[in-house]
């Protein structure tokens, strides 16, 4: 995937709702003011819309602004926007079950066994 070229790029996902009328300029001033993180830095940016159904993902590449855009067409992404804003650090195979629809974010309980003779 292009957007995760580099070997050393993180990823990591808005906490926050986000108006989704907002481009390049609107969301690099998101990361700006939620991280000392420079936008310029590779690390992969991820939006998420208030209805969950589509995400953008920011990232600077070398020498501009890649802004790549997905939408579910029968699904949600699996992620409640919460209140407060910051940013969620995401692995690679994290990111890419997610971005197939794949629900991440929720919490599963522990199976327990028990040996039966």
């Amino acid at each position: 995937m292009y957007l995760l070229d580099q070997k050393q790029a993180s990823i990591r996902v808005y906490l926050g709702n986000v108006d989704f009328r907002k481009s390049i300029d609107g969301l690099s001033q998101l990361v700006a003011d939620e991280t000392p993180e420079s936008v310029f830095s590779g690390t992969v940016f991820v939006f998420v819309s208030r209805d969950r159904t589509r995400i953008k993902c920011l990232k600077w590449d070398l020498n501009g602004f890649v802004l790549w855009m997905k939408r579910l067409e029968k699904r949600r992404y699996g992620f409640k926007p919460v209140r407060e804003s910051g940013l969620r650090e995401l692995s690679e195979s994290d990111f890419l079950l997610w971005l197939s629809g794949v629900d991440i974010f929720s919490r599963f309980e522990a199976l327990s066994f028990t040996c039966v003779r």
